[in-house]
């Protein structure tokens, strides 16, 4: 069974179970039934694939009925696994992250929760391309403007920083931790009247 979704991806079911084709690579991402693991497929044998209005992909199989994938439970998971702040379940967040962004890279709360967990991990620069993207699908992300900020600033690139952290006063202009960090900021930069003013108005 062959499928091209509503982002344009095309999906191909066999007997040996369930590929996502690259369309610029041309390579191909597996998915197979693992009976350890009740978020896989119901069986390999993939007959049908279907997506209804919602976004949900339904595989039909030959000898398991359907399974359904919505991409927004690997999130939610992610989002469960993300907030242990331990190391091995953040591994296991970024995984469930990226399967949902694999099956949905509209998805913003996937874009919002591997750009976490990264940062989580140590790599606050490795943050930047998913904050970016969760931006470029929804611009009016306060908490994005913010997170992206922060590893902006701890990259050194202050600029752009101080540029996020102007989106992210101009949605909300008493959102003190913002403030607290352009004071910051402004502090590298070595412009201390600014400074002053953003750790005043943020007390």
């Amino acid at each position: 069974a062959l499928f091209t979704d509503s982002a344009g991806r095309l999906w191909a079911g066999t007997t040996g179970g369930l590929g996502l084709v690259d369309d610029e690579s041309g390579a191909v991402t597996r998915y197979n039934h693992n009976a350890a693991d009740l978020t896989t497929l119901s069986a390999n044998d993939i007959t049908t694939i279907y997506e209804d209005r919602s976004g949900l992909l339904w595989f039909g199989t030959k000898t398991q009925g359907l399974s359904k994938w919505n991409p927004r439970t690997w999130a939610s998971r992610g989002a469960a696994l993300r907030r242990s702040g331990d190391s091995v379940q953040l591994e296991a967040a970024l995984s469930d992250y990226e399967r949902a962004l694999e099956l949905d890279p509209r998805l913003v709360e996937g874009w919002l929760g591997r750009a976490r967990v990264v940062r989580a991990l140590g790599d606050p620069g490795g943050a930047l391309d998913d904050y970016a993207r969760a931006l470029e699908l929804d611009p009016r992300l306060r908490g994005a403007h913010l997170c992206r900020a922060q590893s902006l600033e701890a990259q050194g690139q202050l600029e752009a920083a101080r540029e996020n952290l102007n989106r992210a006063l101009s949605l909300n202009r008493n959102n003190y931790v913002a403030l607290d960090l352009l004071g910051t900021v402004s502090r590298r930069e070595k412009d201390y009247q600014e400074a002053a003013t953003c750790y005043e108005q943020a007390l």
